[in-house]
């Protein structure tokens, strides 16, 4: 036995972590391993477990780990690892963690440990990179036979949106891909950051209806939408590009991945039926194991060799500040935490 440090909390709305020294036992399991944790992140999904918000973790009352990855050592192989530990009650914000092995993806021999902006690229990036590669790999129908795929990304400013609009064109061939977000002064600094973003559409209160489909009808029409947000933003953009359709027969996919706009729409009955329109949602829940085993890997050697994630840039803070960093959280930060 040992002590480590770690980040805990009691999942509730307004909990805080805690950071403590907790005890430590190798695993004995021939299924297990023990992870040295150099690098995790505060992201969407990582608040959404420990607030006791998101639906994977929404009956658990004890106090837990915080986290759902990270990065580290493999002690078993002394490899680099990304790593996943997302059980009921598991957690990665600590300096060792016992994780499954089945949930251990290498990274590629050529990224050395001390490569600290490969490892927290990854640690902040792969949960982000995760939600777009299923919603295209697994949730989007007939993907292969769209000709030249037009993609909408609401949310485009996040940092899953960001790497979201990579994924669309460099993994799945999209010839067009729009971004649309609340913030104008944002949408213009992302199209400065991402020359590969084709436009972008401001949606928001100031925004009637009326320009908005005008704007919709300026642009080619939508095959796929992100969408990271739901709630409002999503609503008005979803009316929208329902009415400015120039082909209703053309198939428009709207799958959902996020919720931080809002847990709930009122959508109109006649927007379903209007046009060849699918609504649906990608997540953990209707994926198997294999299938997301594999895109991890992807995801951890594209992300880690720079394939995925061009915009990003590195940064971290102690572990120590996890309280002080939780607090002040900002999506946009993008920081990785140090173990």
């Amino acid at each position: 036995m040992s002590k480590v440090n770690a980040a805990v909390i009691i999942p509730a709305p307004t909990s805080k972590p805690i950071y403590k020294e907790l005890d430590f036992f190798p695993t004995k399991d021939e299924d297990e391993t023990t992870v040295k944790v150099i690098s995790t992140a505060i992201h969407h999904l990582v608040r959404a477990r420990a607030l006791g918000k998101h639906y994977s973790n929404s009956s658990n009352t004890k106090e837990s780990l915080i986290g759902v990855d990270g990065v580290g050592i493999d002690e078993s192989t002394n490899k680099l690892v990304y790593f996943t530990n997302f059980g009921p009650g598991l957690g990665t914000f600590v300096e060792k963690v016992n994780v499954s092995k089945k949930f251990i993806y290498p990274f590629p021999e050529s990224v050395k440990h001390d490569d600290y902006e490969a490892i927290d690229k990854v640690a902040v990036l792969a949960n982000g990179s995760m939600a777009s590669h299923l919603a295209f790999s697994t949730r989007a129908l007939n993907l292969d036979k769209i000709k030249d795929l037009t993609v909408l990304i609401v949310g485009a400013t996040g940092t899953a949106g960001k790497v979201a609009i990579e994924i669309a064109k460099h993994s799945y061939g999209a010839k067009i891909v729009y971004g649309v977000g609340r913030n104008l002064t944002k949408l213009k600094q992302l199209q400065t950051d991402i020359k590969i973003l084709d436009d972008i559409i401001e949606v928001n209160e100031n925004v009637s209806e009326e320009s908005l489909i005008t704007r919709f009808q300026s642009l080619k029409d939508i095959d796929i939408v992100l969408d990271y947000t739901y709630g409002q933003l999503a609503l008005s953009t979803l009316t929208a590009l329902i009415k400015s359709r120039k082909d209703s027969t053309r198939l428009l996919q709207w799958i959902n991945i996020g919720s931080i706009g809002g847990d709930s729409i009122s959508l109109p009955s006649g927007a379903l039926r209007s046009q060849n329109f699918y609504l649906l949602g990608s997540g953990i829940g209707p994926v198997d194991f294999s299938t997301a085993s594999g895109v991890f890997q992807t995801i951890v050697d594209d992300v880690s060799l720079g394939k995925i994630g061009l915009f990003f840039k590195a940064q971290s803070v102690d572990s120590k500040n996890i309280v002080e960093e939780w607090e002040n959280w900002n999506p946009a930060s993008r920081k990785a935490i140090r173990w």
